[in-house]
């Protein structure tokens, strides 16, 4: 599991371990993945006015950091362009107005044409990886109760 950029790292190292032979996880749970370095529309347009976390803009200055020089293409940076045939089944939740809405929602698509099974929900009015907020926000304890019975069913 992971979320945000931590959901991409998630994501790039079920790759790594897929190309590589390695074990595979049962299944993964993404809130908010970051999966496309190179977007610059969709939802990265719609909502930079309703995300109540990020900014486009500020999207464009953390890139660098977190790239560190390398190619925003380069499916080991960006899972959206990798072949995501192989990949365990996959949860993704994301928040209607996130700038990152798109991102799961991409990914979702590009994974179900390759055949992995997947489960997307888009939560209305949530705050980028709301499910911090488990002991005070309804929606976020239903993320995550949802979350644990995908994986549970995919041991």
């Amino acid at each position: 599991a992971g979320d945000s950029a931590g959901g991409n790292l998630a994501l790039v190292a079920m790759l790594a371990a897929r190309d590589r032979g390695l074990p595979l996880p049962t299944a993964a749970a993404l809130f908010s993945p970051v999966t496309d370095f190179l977007a610059e529309d969709g939802s990265r347009v719609s909502n930079a006015r309703r995300d109540a976390m990020f900014d486009p803009r500020a999207l464009i200055n953390l890139g660098p950091m977190y790239l560190g020089g390398a190619d925003p293409a380069d499916p080991r940076i960006s899972p959206l362009f990798a072949d995501l045939a192989g990949l365990p089944p996959l949860l993704f939740h994301v928040g209607e107005r996130e700038v990152l809405r798109d991102d799961s929602v991409r990914m979702a698509e590009k994974a179900r044409a390759a055949g992995v099974t997947v489960s997307l929900t888009v939560f209305p009015v949530v705050a980028h990886v709301w499910q911090f907020a488990h002991s005070m926000l309804p929606e976020a304890r239903r993320s995550l109760d949802a979350a644990a019975e995908f994986l549970r069913s995919h041991q």
